[in-house]
Parts: structure tokens; C-alpha cells; sequence
């Protein structure tokens, strides 16, 4: 289908893939195979963790030892209707230049 098609291009033509990880995220098996493909792929991911959003312990599943793997940031909580704030922009910033320049 047309949309895979497409965030297939889009992963294979980018450096970085930021992962929204929401509770819905991980209970989708359309998603972990996105996550699946784009770790295959060799890309360097982070994780925007959202405070409702509990990683969940390693398994043997491919899934799992990703997300362990992968560098997240708590971005807000929203059931309290936090919002993004300067500190964890300036932190995705870090982390994005960081993974970045390990590609030199």
C-alpha cells in the first residue's frame, strides 16, 4: 500500500527517525514493523517518551531490545496537559547533533 510505500522511502532517505512512543504506538504491529525496518535499515532512532508511556521490560522480542537500545526523552505528561518546554527541545537538540556527529 501507497502509505508504507512511502514511509519506506522516507526512512530509507533519512538519517535520524524520531519515535512518538505512545501507548498506542506499541500495541500497534503496523508501527513495530516500521521500527522493525528503520533498525534493519542501520538508522539511529530517539524515542519522544510521553510520560503515560511506559517502556516495557526487555524481552526476547526484536521490539523490546530496540527500544531498549534506543535513546528516549520525556517530552510531556499528557494527562496533565503539560506542553514541550525549552529544556526538552534543547535536549531532542543535543541528542539529534550528538547522533549526528557520530556519523563523522
Amino acid at each position: 500500500d501507497k502509505i508504507n510505500e512511502l514511509i519506506e522511502n522516507a526512512m530509507q532517505n533519512c538519517k535520524i527517525v524520531i519515535v512518538c512512543l505512545t501507548p498506542c504506538y506499541l500495541r500497534s504491529r503496523a508501527l513495530c514493523r516500521q521500527l522493525q525496518y528503520a533498525n534493519t535499515l542501520g538508522k539511529k532512532m530517539i524515542g519522544l517518551r510521553f510520560a503515560t508511556t511506559t517502556i516495557p521490560p526487555p524481552q526476547d522480542d526484536p521490539v523490546s531490545q530496540i527500544l531498549m537500545n534506543m535513546v528516549t526523552i520525556k517530552v510531556m505528561d499528557l494527562n496533565h496537559g503539560e506542553r514541550i518546554d525549552e529544556r526538552t527541545y534543547k535536549t531532542l537538540q543535543q541528542q539529534i547533533d550528538k547522533l549526528l556527529d557520530a556519523e563523522h
